[in-house]
């Protein structure tokens, strides 16, 4: 988590330098970054607004566009979440401003919150912890709908727990603040280091899934 927030330059680092496209962070345009890089934070904002709202807020542009609204809902399988509810994407989550307004489940405002990720269409799109409040189930069933979404772009995902990984390109291992290994599945679990003592003590979570397209 700390990580990403230097990546979106809301922290500076205490020494060296990061560069985006080979231009230092120091002299760069904060609209540079906003434009092109989307996050779903672990600690996400929950809004007691509508469904249209809490997705829209990730592209304010499409916000009135029930297409692409049921679109990112598709993508986060939060569609039949909201198909239950009394006025669809128009019913308020909470009841802060409306009475009558559902209450959610830590798992279902997570997929909301991840479907205003994908509705931001963002070049670079950083996700921390993002199927935490799911089983581990849903969880691979979301990461394959990321990997697909997110196909011919950068998608960084950041979580402990870690079945969802033998989807990723390159695996990163970070210990204490610092890059302890890097690789694919394969390599890694043959390495026997913090990857495959993590990998097989977490196994259990993950056996009957299928993770190969």
């Amino acid at each position: 988590s700390t990580l990403i927030k230097l990546l979106l330059g809301l922290y500076k680092p205490d020494r060296g330098s990061l560069y985006f496209h080979g231009v230092n962070y120091e002299t760069l345009d904060t609209d540079t970054l906003v434009k092109q890089i989307g996050v779903v934070f672990q600690d996400f904002v929950k809004f007691d607004f509508m469904v249209r709202e809490n997705v829209g807020f990730g592209n304010v542009s499409e916000i009135s566009d029930d297409a692409v609204i049921h679109q990112a809902l598709e993508k986060s399988m939060a569609s039949h979440i909201v198909k239950r509810m009394p006025d669809g994407i128009n019913t308020y989550m909470g009841r802060w401003y409306e009475q009558n307004g559902v209450r959610m489940s830590g798992g279902e405002w997570q997929r909301i919150a991840a479907a205003r990720a994908y509705i931001s269409d963002r070049d670079i799109m950083i996700m921390d912890e993002p199927a935490a409040m799911l089983d581990p189930i849903a969880e691979m069933q979301q990461f394959r709908e990321i990997r697909q979404s997110f196909r011919g772009k950068t998608a960084i995902l950041i979580s402990h727990r870690i079945g969802f990984a033998r989807l990723a390109d390159k695996i990163l291992v970070l210990d204490q603040g610092r890059l302890a290994e890097s690789g694919i599945h394969e390599e890694l679990m043959e390495n026997k280091g913090i990857y495959y003592r993590l990998f097989s003590e977490q196994a259990r979570w993950y056996e009957g899934s299928e993770c190969d397209e």
